[in-house]
């Protein structure tokens, strides 16, 4: 799905559970063990998260159960998994504004970065609908995946309607310029078995995969 350098976009409705798929994604990134039972993790060692949304009881929340519903045992030694929470503390200027704090991060220290979510990482006085806007912030991410040797992948929620019709690279909301540039798309749609669904992937340097059904 995804290499270093390269970024992949997490796209399905709201509350469908990305940034939990994102979360479990970290831990298997930082220990090694295979993601999903069925993408094997190369290149394990720190993951990094900058989450928007959440507040740190509510990921702290998340995590324990996370782990449990992941049979991860109680003892295991992870490598670090950082959160930086932003949510009430992120600048007008959405992503640009971090360019010091990543511009103080060794490189090759983290293998994995998420930002959660997409949306509130965008300025102010733009809009997600500007192919200009949309590219200047893709650029961006893809500079600090190259300087920090590192990849990225953001999450981001679909556009309006129904997406069963859709493409796998045209299911995120907003302007074009987000599907050109990522180099994998991940997205979930809604099965119509309750709690199911499945996951479509579309990447620029691996073969396709097929679709997974996740409960």
């Amino acid at each position: 799905l995804l290499r270093e350098g390269e970024t992949l976009n997490i796209i399905a409705p709201s509350k469908t559970g990305k940034s939990w798929l994102a979360l479990s994604l970290a831990l298997s990134v930082t220990c090694g063990r295979s993601w999903l039972t069925h993408f094997t993790i190369s290149n394990p060692g720190p993951v990094l998260i900058i989450d928007n949304e959440l507040h740190p009881e509510t990921f702290a929340s998340r995590l324990a159960p996370l782990l449990d519903a992941l049979a991860y045992p109680p003892s295991i030694a992870l490598p670090p998994l950082h959160v930086r929470f932003l949510r009430g503390d992120l600048p007008p200027d959405g992503l640009p504004a971090l360019s010091s704090f990543f511009d103080s991060l060794p490189p090759r220290y983290y293998r994995l970065i998420v930002l959660d979510a997409l949306y509130r990482f965008i300025p102010s006085d733009t809009s997600e609908n500007d192919n200009s806007t949309m590219a200047h912030i893709f650029n961006t991410i893809d500079h600090y995946a190259s300087l920090l040797r590192c990849a990225f992948v953001i999450i981001h929620h679909t556009s309006k309607g129904s997406q069963l019709t859709k493409s796998v690279t045209d299911m995120g909301a907003g302007a074009g310029s987000l599907s050109r540039a990522a180099d994998t798309h991940l997205v979930l749609r809604p099965t119509p078995t309750p709690s199911t669904y499945t996951l479509e992937a579309a990447a620029r340097s691996f073969p396709p995969n097929p679709p997974l059904t996740l409960r």
